[in-house]
């Protein structure tokens, strides 16, 4: 049964959220930051950030940097340690790129109707699970682009906004917590949702985003996906995103992967798929747009497109 805003046809694709000049360059940047990174490297993780699995094989490499397969859950995770991780995160010449004015204001003009819409998504289930979407207390796990929290500040379902690392040791006070795209980018998902968790009421809600593992264009790509050192560091599974959450101490109500670009973004890399995957290859050339549309919405529907849309409940403490 479809339900209203599970599935989306026209969501914006990277070449609408990023002018091609600034992705190259922030790309290059970030690169040339995981290599000043890489110079530090120890010991990477243990285990698998979601699952907590022992057992993982190597998947792919990319810019020097191992990223492991978990043989339990499917999570893809980087093999880098907290202090080459922390020094990446850090680098002044990428942060200073991306706290820039003219990366901000690029940010806004281009993903504002894609953050309008996860507002929208936000309203709905509030209104479906909490009985009221407008003036609620919301903490955001953080963000990095300032044009949305500005946006979210100003909206009907905003009543106040707070945003890490400001009220850091958590007061159980806020209604809403959001986490949009930052379980991707630590070695502990899961300490990060325990942050949130700190900050919730019971029965409070989180609305959580993140990268699959499990994604049609990871498993089908590799290393050639859109995905690189170290903003990409856990790409969980269901299984383990569904794993650290019950951890935290939420209860998951929702979760969907309304993505619509995954076969086009595979298509239109087509030269990459491995030799082997023979069902992908035969799919992408020998198939026309209207059934490579049809396998974007099963993709969809099965919960197999590149990034989960994910309402929690919070019903335990952390």
């Amino acid at each position: 049964m479809l339900r209203a805003y599970d599935y989306t046809e026209n969501t914006a694709g990277r070449s609408a959220l990023q002018a091609s000049r600034s992705f190259n360059q922030e790309l290059k940047l970030a690169k040339a930051a995981v290599g000043r990174a890489l110079q530090l490297e120890t010991e990477g993780p243990a285990q698998c950030p979601g699952c907590g699995g022992k057992e993982h094989t190597l998947f792919f490499e990319k810019w020097g940097v191992a990223y492991l397969r978990c043989g339990s859950c499917g999570s893809v995770f980087a093999d880098v340690d907290d202090e080459t991780l922390k020094a990446y995160q850090e680098d002044a010449v990428l942060s200073d790129f991306r706290s820039s004015s003219a990366y901000q204001q690029e940010a806004k003009e281009k993903r504002e109707l894609s953050w309008q819409e996860i507002l929208d998504w936000m309203q709905f289930r509030c209104f479906r699970y909490l009985g009221r979407n407008q003036g609620l207390r919301i903490f955001s796990g953080g963000d990095r682009y300032a044009g949305f929290a500005e946006m979210m500040r100003g909206s009907a379902l905003c009543g106040s906004l707070t945003a890490y690392p400001q009220g850091e040791t958590g007061d159980g006070a806020f209604e809403i917590a959001v986490s949009f795209n930052l379980l991707q980018q630590s070695n502990h998902p899961r300490e990060h949702l325990c942050m949130l968790n700190r900050h919730l009421m019971t029965g409070g809600l989180l609305f959580l985003s993140a990268r699959l593992g499990t994604g049609f264009d990871i498993l089908a790509l590799r290393e050639h996906a859109q995905v690189y050192p170290y903003e990409y560091v856990s790409l969980l599974s269901r299984q383990g995103l569904s794993h650290i959450l019950a951890q935290a101490g939420f209860e998951m109500l929702d979760y969907s992967t309304p993505g619509h670009m995954d076969v086009g973004y595979v298509q239109s890399k087509r030269a990459f798929i491995h030799e082997d995957n023979l069902f992908v290859r035969n799919l992408i050339s020998d198939s026309d747009q209207m059934i490579l549309g049809e396998f974007q919405r099963f993709l969809q529907k099965s919960g197999m497109s590149s990034y989960a849309h994910i309402v929690a409940k919070k019903v335990s403490g952390q």
